[in-house]
């Protein structure tokens, strides 16, 4: 709302108007440095409350002209036709200003019962103009007999030449917010507890999670018994003296890892052979050749020493050493 402009009229028509305190701070400024409001509402609110106006409603008054159906009689005091009356079939037409909120105001619209229902206030440098029946100046009745001229003649109080405003936030009421926390929120310490009660909870919740969660059991991982299984199946061996039996086995270990290492499925001992694995091994034929003769004299006999078995397991280990 521009407030320092001090030539405008501002036009309000609704059932209810419910200004919040900041809507009527700016309007009360505005009108108190000359601007001119009229406003038409069945209820001002917090206005009407500021401005110490009281209102009722009349159901009585459907029956002072037509008993046999609804009808409320307005009629305007002050302009070329203020003899003339203006009937509305709507109980919404029933409601008026009480005597003792008037007195000091100037009527300038009342009812067939002689209540007000138009007047105007004055605030300031500017006016109130205040009308108790909204459906009077509504599309539904400017269509009807002559209320036209009726809703013209009310309008017409403002002051002429000025630009005029017409409000439409306010038009089917301002939407506001249901929440039950509305209150709460719109007042700062208590939007402030609300957030610091909040934030006390998620702590609560987070640190009480922690403390009461589950103890996670240690696992211990699983040992490596690689080396105790060594250990002991060497002691076996080393207990029995079964030299051969320990030569056969490295023989076998060193035959699968020439099928898998260089693709030579088919082991003689011929010359051959020989060739193709120190081809493929990069290792002299004479070693290849020597590390044969002993695997063969192994072979050939029933038991060997501990020094043949040494010497097979140093050879083999030199292959493995060029090899890898």
């Amino acid at each position: 709302m521009p407030v320092d402009s001090l030539q405008y009229n501002y036009i309000f028509v609704n059932e209810n108007l419910s200004f919040d305190s900041l809507d009527i701070n700016r309007l009360l400024r505005a009108v108190d440095m000359g601007c001119n409001v009229f406003m038409a509402a069945e209820d001002f609110g917090k206005l009407g409350d500021t401005l110490k106006l009281d209102m009722d409603v009349n159901f009585d008054n459907f029956y002072l002209n037509d008993t046999t159906k609804k009808t409320v009689d307005l009629q305007l005091l002050h302009n070329n036709i203020k003899d003339t009356t203006f009937r509305y079939k709507t109980d919404q037409a029933a409601y008026y200003f009480l005597p003792d909120s008037v007195h000091n105001h100037q009527v300038l619209g009342i009812n067939a019962a002689k209540q007000a229902v138009f007047i105007k206030v004055p605030f300031g440098d500017g006016n109130f103009w205040l009308h108790s029946v909204p459906i009077a100046l509504s599309n539904y009745s400017l269509t009807k007999d002559n209320n036209a001229q009726y809703a013209s003649a009310v309008l017409s109080h403002l002051p002429a030449n000025r630009p005029v405003l017409w409000d439409e936030y306010y038009k089917a009421g301002r939407v506001n917010n249901s929440s039950p926390f509305r209150y709460v929120l719109s007042v700062e310490p208590l939007k402030w507890a609300l957030y610091l009660t909040l934030v006390g909870m998620l702590l609560f919740m987070l640190f009480e999670a922690r403390r009461k969660q589950r103890i996670i059991p240690i696992v211990k991982p699983l040992e490596n018994t690689s080396l105790e299984f060594a250990k002991t199946v060497g002691m076996l061996y080393y207990q029995t003296a079964d030299h051969k039996d320990i030569a056969e086995k490295k023989i076998i270990y060193l035959f699968d890892y020439i099928r898998k290492r260089f693709f030579l499925q088919n082991i003689t001992y011929t010359d051959t052979f020989y060739q193709q694995l120190a081809q493929k091994s990069t290792v002299g034929i004479e070693q290849i050749n020597k590390l044969f003769q002993q695997i063969i004299a192994i072979k050939t006999q029933n038991s060997i020493s501990q020094e043949q078995l040494l010497r097979l397991n140093e050879t083999i280990d030199a292959f493995y050493r060029q090899t890898k």
